[in-house]
């Protein structure tokens, strides 16, 4: 299990540099002709701003379901193996990247988008590196369900 909690601390802390740089307001720019585009987003909510308007919820919330995530994923982490663990840490990892700055700073910064997704409202979402560790753990997690 170490390398799956090595490779989260990696994302983890690359995460935490690109969210100051996006902050120190470097001109927006984008990559890989045109499908990924970085720009800075405060998100005082939720995903998509949802309770934005509710600051104690939008703290609270999400470390419930941090706590709720690691009660599930529990044997996944103890086993040690497979793409459940790996699923596994990359959820606990990214919701732990966003709890803690939202902790800390109130809200979250994105700041990726993808603009040439399918889908005008998923070309509207800006992403950080902690939400696509949450959507891949997620997705890792449900392959290993599927599988087994």
């Amino acid at each position: 299990m170490a390398l799956p909690i090595l490779c989260a601390g990696v994302l983890l802390a690359a995460d935490f540099a690109l969210r100051i740089l996006a902050r120190r307001g470097k001109p927006e720019r984008t990559f890989w002709g045109g499908r990924i585009r970085l720009e800075r987003l405060e998100n005082p909510g939720m995903a998509g701003g949802a309770l934005k308007d509710h600051p104690f919820l939008a703290r609270a919330l999400p470390g419930c379901a941090l706590a709720a995530v690691l009660i599930l994923c529990r044997g996944e982490l103890l086993r040690g193996r497979g793409l459940g663990c790996w699923g596994a840490v990359l959820l606990c990892a990214g919701g732990l990247g966003n709890v803690l700055e939202r902790l800390a700073r109130g809200r979250v910064t994105d700041y990726i988008r993808f603009p040439k997704l399918p889908g005008r409202r998923l070309q509207r979402l800006v992403w950080n590196l902690a939400d696509l560790m949450l959507l891949a753990g997620a997705l890792l997690l449900a392959a290993d369900s599927l599988s087994g």
